[in-house]
């Protein structure tokens, strides 16, 4: 499932099988199926999309875009659209473990859960306390029971009043805040985005802690905390990779240094939760920024914009061999989600492809029509 993008229009495209793909041994050659016979079904999507949120356990996809000032979500099965509704907020997350869409009260002072099929409020789960120096909720994100409430803040520096974004994480079992950040300089300036390790259990925090936005190309950091208390994993000065691209993933955070200042300029890294490096290799290309990345079996698989085009490559997450790797000239860069079953869907502008982990080719789907991919959402059985 993808939604599939030109600057002012939208669209999401589930693409059908009408042959499964045998399940196959590790003995047996996975060849491409020839009668496998592909189709798509396009939904016009109707103002900009705002956020996408998965809930596998429902079997769902909610999109939400924004039309004139108002929001409004797309509801999406493996059959198709569902329901379209008026959400009671723009900004909501799903709980696995509560297996429920959560989202704040307008007033910004209760957590709730909302129905799942017309997102109005179901029930109140808690009281939450803005914290000091937080102004305006932005968004949430949620991963197991903890939430983060990402807020513009306020704070004083060099006599002036400055802006900047910070977290609050909040526990959904026990209904109380369990930590924040603070604005202040040498410790959080701005928090541009976090991701929880896949069980939930750390932070992954990529943040500035100058004022000095040209130092920032060298000195903005990301680092590891402790998803329930904050603690650091990581040294502060020993993370600052300056510009980079990362993504956590089960075993640690997959690091592209984009820079020339930081000590790691131009390689990949992985750091693992303890905070050790782990592995390191320089890229080929110093120019490479990496797009995405998702991990299956014992491999990570990435897609990178190039020099000369894209790339699309498969690492050992274990020793970060180079296990293989496609180069395009003339392609946009690719989406990737990985299947349970170890097979991997890449979509971009021109086509939507189906590897296996070894990067052979079992089907492939061309779009000829010039809308960029902005995500892979979803494959279903």
């Amino acid at each position: 499932m993808f939604k599939r993008t030109l600057p002012t229009v939208y669209f999401l495209v589930l693409i059908l099988l009408s042959v499964q793909l045998p399940v196959l041994s590790e003995s047996q050659k996975i060849r491409r199926s020839e009668s496998l016979k592909v189709s798509v079904n396009r939904y016009s999507l109707e103002g900009v999309v705002y956020k996408v949120i998965k809930a596998p356990e429902f079997g769902f996809v909610y999109i939400t875009v924004r039309k004139l000032g108002r929001y409004i979500v797309y509801i999406f099965n493996s059959e198709g659209l569902l329901k379209v509704v008026n959400p009671y907020r723009p900004f909501f997350a799903y709980s696995s473990l509560l297996r429920a869409l959560v989202s704040i009260t307008r007033n910004n002072s209760k957590v709730v859960i909302l129905d799942p099929l017309n997102l109005d409020i179901e029930r109140s789960l808690a009281s939450i306390t803005r914290p000091p120096q937080a102004t305006t909720p932005i968004d949430i994100i949620c991963e197991g029971d903890k939430l983060v409430i990402c807020y513009m803040g306020a704070f004083s520096a060099e006599g002036a009043t400055r802006t900047g974004r910070m977290i609050q994480v909040y526990s959904l079992i026990l209904g109380r805040e369990l930590w924040h950040t603070r604005l202040k300089v040498g410790v959080y300036v701005d928090v541009y985005s976090c991701q929880f390790s896949p069980n939930g259990e750390y932070l992954v925090i990529h943040g500035t802690d100058t004022l000095c936005r040209i130092c920032r190309e060298w000195s903005d950091f990301i680092e590891i905390v402790k998803s329930t208390t904050g603690e650091k994993i990581t040294n502060r000065d020993a993370s600052k990779y300056g510009k980079s691209w990362y993504k956590a993933l089960s075993e640690g955070v997959l690091i592209s240094v984009e820079n020339k200042y930081s000590r790691h300029k131009w390689q990949t890294i992985f750091i693992d939760y303890k905070g050790d490096l782990k592995w390191a290799f320089s890229k080929d290309d110093p120019t490479e920024k990496y797009y995405d990345a998702v991990e299956i079996d014992e491999a990570i698989i990435y897609s990178s914009i190039t020099s000369k085009g894209q790339a699309l490559g498969a690492i050992d997450k274990n020793t970060g061999s180079r296990l293989w790797r496609f180069e395009f000239s003339d392609s946009q860069p690719f989406k990737l989600d990985g299947a349970k079953d170890g097979r991997l869907i890449a979509a971009n502008s021109d086509r939507a492809t189906l590897y296996d982990i070894d990067g052979r080719k079992l089907w492939e789907y061309k779009f000829n029509d010039g809308y960029q991919v902005d995500y892979c959402l979803w494959i279903d059985s």
